[in-house]
């Protein structure tokens, strides 16, 4: 799947938070969408546990699913729309770009 995505170029993450009822904990289910082949394709990416849920707590979580990936490539950063994902993609957009990807997600409300 890594592989697929470093050769696709630009992508959208979409990502749902819920509480897991086996774990009793937040579970963070990452989805990677991509132009390929001239199809859009959805694949899931992978899943993190949080105890958590603050903006921060997102964003670290997120980082972590994407270890591996060009950060510079993400288009969009698509979610359901509380206020605390806003400030999660808010703050993953400003410390991204602080790292040197100048790039800019489009943000389009749910």
């Amino acid at each position: 799947m890594i592989k697929l995505l470093k050769e696709s170029g630009a992508f959208v993450v979409l990502f749902d938070e819920s509480l897991n009822n086996v774990t009793q904990s937040k579970q963070l289910d990452v989805h990677i969408r991509t132009w390929r082949n001239g199809k859009v394709a959805t694949r899931f990416l992978t899943s993190e546990f949080m105890e958590h849920a603050t903006a921060v707590d997102l964003q670290e979580s997120l980082r972590s699913a994407l270890v591996g990936l060009d950060l510079s490539h993400i288009v969009q950063i698509s979610f359901d729309g509380p206020n605390v994902n806003w400030k999660m993609c808010e703050d993953f957009q400003v410390t991204t770009n602080n790292n040197n990807n100048n790039n800019t997600f489009i943000s389009i409300p749910p």
